[in-house]
């Protein structure tokens, strides 16, 4: 036995001598690529045919179409790092921006913004049937946690969807934060919530006081579930997040639930959040996103009004030839639309 492990050993050996340049090789390459520089990077990504991904019952198709603008997120792996620093479309974003804390993980950070994204879909559609005047009905309201902060001592994570406190039906964030100011710092409330597994458990959260207010350091997102004649639904890939497609979401389930072509034939792209009033919100990486739209050849570019002083200097030092159109709302955008020639 002995002599079987000298021999692997000699031979083990001899192989580093002969080889020993290559294996260098191979660490040094591999920290090079795997090195993690603590960074993502942003990337000018493209476009996403919005109209084809609403479907349902009686809708009506357009000759144009409704786009959302996306951007590429990249781990800042040092080749990347290395490229973000010399194109100038690359933006370098710093891991623990893209976090609410030093405690929570990108991969909390990711789940977050991926409800943030069902929660654009859902306002959405709850805007568009609203503004279309078709009947629908808000069946259910469904509360997840979307972060918490180092003081809340539960074992709550985010995603996790909180049936119950104290024994009470949570219906509304409003009626909880009424319920924790009734109680005193240091009181433990009793919390059943189910996990994204589907398992439903229970835990504590202890109330504290900070800058003369009681918390628990909870902070929660609502999502419908919404019902209507049309049974519409809006198809979506899993690696898809952030609110910043809520806006043109609304615009084509709007424009597939009323006869008029909303479109012109135009090819439309646009980005934005939007809420339960329609309000259209400021998004992040504008520029990367009219990048996208520019090099899909689209007609017009809409954008939350919020970023349109900086999306319209940006077209201005490229030479883009678009329309880029502001928007503070979903009625001024509707407005906007009509007014346009075929």
């Amino acid at each position: 036995m002995r002599k079987v492990i000298n021999k692997i050993y000699v031979s083990f050996k001899n192989y580093i001598k002969e080889n020993y340049k290559y294996i260098i090789f191979i660490i040094f390459f591999s920290v090079f690529c795997f090195y993690n520089t603590g960074y993502s990077i942003y990337r000018p990504g493209g476009i996403i045919n919005s109209s084809i991904r609403v479907s349902g019952d009686n809708l009506y198709k357009s000759k144009g179409s409704f786009n959302m603008a996306y951007i590429s997120m990249t781990k800042g792996r040092l080749p990347f790092y290395l490229l973000a620093k010399i194109i100038p479309s690359w933006e370098l974003i710093k891991n623990e921006q893209l976090t609410i804390n030093d405690l929570e993980t990108i991969e909390e950070a990711r789940k977050r913004e991926r409800l943030y994204y069902e929660e654009s879909m859902t306002s959405a559609m709850y805007v568009a049937l609203k503004k279309a005047n078709q009947d629908f009905e808000v069946e259910s309201e469904n509360f997840y946690i979307l972060f918490k902060t180092p003081e809340n001592d539960s074992v709550l994570e985010v995603g996790d969807e909180i049936l119950s406190y104290d024994g009470i039906e949570f219906t509304s964030t409003d009626n909880f934060i009424k319920y924790i100011n009734s109680k005193k710092d240091g009181y433990v409330i009793k919390i059943k919530y189910k996990e994204t597994n589907g398992k439903i458990k229970e835990t504590t959260s202890t109330i504290y006081e900070k800058d003369d207010r009681l918390l628990v350091g909870l902070s929660i997102i609502k999502l419908l579930n919404i019902k209507s004649n049309h049974n519409i639904e809006i198809k979506s890939k899993s690696s898809e997040s952030g609110p910043s497609g809520g806006f043109i979401t609304a615009l084509s389930i709007y424009d597939a639930l009323t006869k008029e072509d909303l479109t012109r034939g135009k090819k439309i792209v646009g980005t934005g959040t939007i809420n339960y009033d329609g309000e259209v919100g400021e998004i992040g990486s504008v520029n990367q996103k009219l990048d996208a739209a520019v090099k899909k050849h689209a007609d017009i570019f809409l954008c939350p009004k919020n970023n349109y002083d900086e999306v319209n200097l940006y077209a201005k030092e490229k030479k883009y030839d678009i329309i880029i159109k502001s928007i503070a709302n979903f009625d001024e955008a509707i407005l906007y639309l009509n007014s346009l020639e075929d």
